[in-house]
C-alpha cells in the first residue's frame, strides 16, 4: 500500500456554505477516498496556506489522482496538491536505489 498526503484549500463559496451549515466533512471525505479503492487514515483542518490535509492509503497513484480530480472538479476545493509519502524506515532502501542509479545519470 502507498500512502498519500492531499493538501488543499476551500473556495470562498465553500467557506460561506460551511459557515451557514457547520458539519464535520470526514464522512464525505471517507466516501470519496473509499470510492477510489483507498482507505482514509486521517482528515485535518489547517490554517495557513492550506485549509486541509488528508492522509490516505491506496494501491496506486491512479486512485489518488482520481480522488484529487473529483475533489477539484466539485467547485468547493481549489489548489489540491497530492504527494506520495514514505515512512522514514524506507529511506535506506530508497537511498540504495538512488545510489545504484546515480552512475547512469549524466547531468546537463
Amino acid at each position: 500500500m502507498a500512502t498519500f498526503a492531499f493538501f488543499g484549500s476551500y473556495t470562498s463559496d465553500a467557506w460561506a456554505h460551511m459557515l451557514k451549515n457547520p458539519t464535520d466533512r470526514t464522512a464525505e471525505i471517507r466516501k470519496l477516498i473509499e470510492a477510489t479503492g483507498a482507505k482514509l487514515i486521517g482528515a485535518y483542518l489547517m490554517f495557513g496556506s492550506d485549509d486541509f490535509l488528508i492522509i490516505a492509503e491506496g494501491d496506486d497513484a491512479e486512485g489518488a489522482a482520481a480522488g484529487s480530480i473529483v475533489a477539484a472538479s466539485g467547485g468547493g476545493v481549489k489548489s489540491v496538491r497530492t504527494h506520495q509519502i514514505f515512512p522514514m524506515s524506507q529511506m535506506p532502501s530508497i537511498l540504495a536505489k538512488a545510489k545504484a542509479a546515480v552512475s547512469s545519470y549524466q547531468p546537463v
